[in-house]
């Protein structure tokens, strides 16, 4: 129930961060802290773009990064290292939930999992080639001219 409260505000209201989303999810009789909520919206497939919080497709879920989470990238994404099979990405302040679930969502990452924190991203690659070729994937997304 809490979760379809959360689709309905992000589709019907502009919503742009979780302190935010956490009062309309509390005006409508549903209580729920930060983290229990940003694990909602990562379940449900709502992603932060810099117009706000939006719900993915289920085309979009599985589909290959599109040419708005490639801007979303290109604005967000600040730095990017591997250490060991450890991929390490900086962000913008408040972006770094945004990215991370972009990266989820890229096919075939090589990614055992992401976590993160207010502009810092941590992966962990399933072995060393695996996050240097993650890097560069992202780093050729960002690249593009075609967005």
């Amino acid at each position: 129930m809490r979760q379809q409260i959360i689709m309905n505000i992000v589709g019907t209201k502009q919503i742009s961060n979780l302190t935010e989303l956490m009062k309309e999810v509390s005006r409508q009789g549903c209580r729920v802290n930060l983290s229990t909520l940003s694990r909602d919206i990562s379940e449900i497939g709502i992603v932060k773009t810099t117009k706000g919080y939006t719900v993915l497709s289920g085309n979009e879920k599985s589909a290959e990064v599109l040419s708005s989470q490639v801007s979303t990238l290109k604005q967000m994404v600040k730095g990017m290292e591997t250490i060991s099979n450890f991929v390490v990405l900086h962000t913008t302040t408040g972006g770094a939930q945004a990215v991370a679930r972009l990266i989820d969502l890229i096919p075939d990452s090589g990614l055992a999992g992401t976590i993160a924190g207010d502009d810092t991203i941590f992966g962990i690659a399933k072995n060393e080639a695996n996050a240097r070729s993650l890097i560069k994937r992202i780093s050729s997304l960002i690249e593009s001219k075609n967005v």
